[in-house]
């Protein structure tokens, strides 16, 4: 659910605006289902926060984005504009739950890797469940930096310093599908990216 803002909506509704005469649906699955039903060609392409190693399945970076700090207006850390790291090492987390997203995986190594283990509270399937749950006072939650845009009235985001590891997002297809359907809608993805103004390397 953290894909659905910035590029992929957009591509979503360019594509259907160009190409009105293709029908497709979009599917809302967890990613473990995702990959399952790519390989067995029930769905034509994913979105991932984190690529898969797989030799069947090809992943193409759009872009990458750096991790903020989200938490309540009136937390006590909320009042700086920048954060450290460290300075979350005491604070209860809240978090994407880390047995069906690789996505809350690569998050909880960053601040490993940052030199703490976050203490977390609460393990939540959806970003608006985590975020509601943020604005109630049950910890804070590193997200990208674009969901600020989905979030609800009563929360900040603040960035970090030094900057966790950014975190891409990935188109993946199966590797010898030559659908020019699915070229299409690629085309539509890294078009929007070309000219969204964020980046692909680090």
């Amino acid at each position: 659910s953290s894909v659905m803002v910035g590029v992929l909506p957009k591509a979503l509704h360019l594509f259907r605006e160009r190409y009105p005469q293709v029908n497709w649906r979009l599917h809302e699955m967890t990613p473990a289902a995702q990959v399952k039903a790519l390989k067995e060609k029930r769905i034509d392409a994913c979105v991932f926060r984190v690529g898969y190693d797989d030799p069947q399945l090809r992943n193409e970076l759009l872009i990458y984005e750096p991790i903020h700090v989200v938490m309540p207006a009136d937390h006590p850390l909320a009042t700086r504009e920048v954060l450290a790291p460290a300075d979350l090492a005491r604070e209860p987390f809240v978090a994407l739950e880390l047995k069906q997203s690789r996505f809350a995986n690569f998050l909880y190594q960053c601040c490993v890797q940052a030199g703490f283990t976050p203490q977390i509270r609460q393990q939540v399937i959806e970003v608006q469940t985590l975020l509601s749950l943020v604005r109630a006072g049950f910890g804070v939650a590193l997200l990208p930096a674009s969901i600020e845009q989905l979030a609800p009235a009563g929360l900040v985001f603040r960035a970090l310093t030094p900057a966790l590891p950014e975190v891409p997002l990935y188109a993946t297809y199966r590797a010898d599908d030559a659908s020019p359907v699915l070229k299409l809608f690629l085309d539509t993805l890294r078009e929007l990216v070309e000219t969204s103004g964020q980046h692909k390397s680090r």
